[in-house]
């Protein structure tokens, strides 16, 4: 998402790509469809800020992440929430977030 890259963390069975500032694909391991969230249709003023960024911050940190926990957001939130194909990323500049999520709950190594 930072400079036209796309982040991709793989969290609990979760595949989650962050496409662009306005969409976010997430799918799980055992599923075929993608679960598409967007904000492209919302004019209203301060969603970014209110409600879309907490979300993706929520989604990029954490620890741990369930479907069903994002979407109840995504839904309490307004984020429009859609079924799609898998996102094409054939010229994009891939770059993964890692699995723990944030540096603070990065895994303390075994002595």
């Amino acid at each position: 998402m930072a400079n036209g890259r796309v982040g991709i963390r793989k969290v609990d069975g979760l595949t989650i790509i962050f496409y662009d500032a306005r969409t976010v694909y997430v799918k799980p391991d055992n599923a075929y469809f993608w679960t598409v969230f967007q904000r492209w249709f919302h004019r209203e003023r301060g969603f970014c800020t209110n409600k879309w960024k907490p979300w993706t911050k929520h989604l990029r940190h954490n620890r741990h992440v369930s479907l069903q926990v994002i979407t109840s957001q995504a839904i309490e939130r307004g984020i429009t929430v859609s079924g799609g194909s898998a996102p094409n990323l054939d010229g994009r500049e891939v770059y993964e977030i890692p699995s723990w999520g944030r540096e603070r709950n990065k895994p303390k190594e075994e002595i």
